[in-house]
């Protein structure tokens, strides 16, 4: 990555576009009502960013801060299995994402058949 403008510009394909497919595709999000696939990304990685140990309660909270009205028991309810594997799809693609733009490790990843 060369700049903090291709990064914003892949985290914000990440956050705003893969997430959504992603999300869609393993039916993480079933129906827009409290949560988008973006919101819920969000209330997750930058609450628990501010607060590593958060539970329901506190990312609740955290949610108001970024404009997201929901109770605890709306993210009680997704933090299961089916948002935990989302969340790794999310993951690998946006490491996947940036492990490809940069041209160094393109040199010394292309030796090895896999990366894992």
């Amino acid at each position: 990555m060369e700049s903090r403008t291709q990064l914003s510009q892949v985290l914000r394909s990440l956050f705003f576009e893969e997430a959504a497919r992603l999300a869609k595709e393993q039916e993480v999000i079933q129906r827009h009502r409290c949560f988008s696939a973006t919101s819920l990304l969000l209330v997750l990685v930058l609450g628990w960013l501010e607060h590593p140990l958060a539970g329901p309660s506190q990312l609740g909270r955290f949610a108001h801060t970024v404009g997201v009205k929901v109770s605890k028991q709306a993210i009680a309810e997704r933090l299961c299995w089916k948002t935990a594997h989302w969340l790794r799809s999310v993951l690998e693609r946006g490491v996947s994402t940036l492990v490809l733009a940069c041209p160094l490790a393109q040199g010394v990843l292309a030796r090895f058949p896999a990366v894992v």
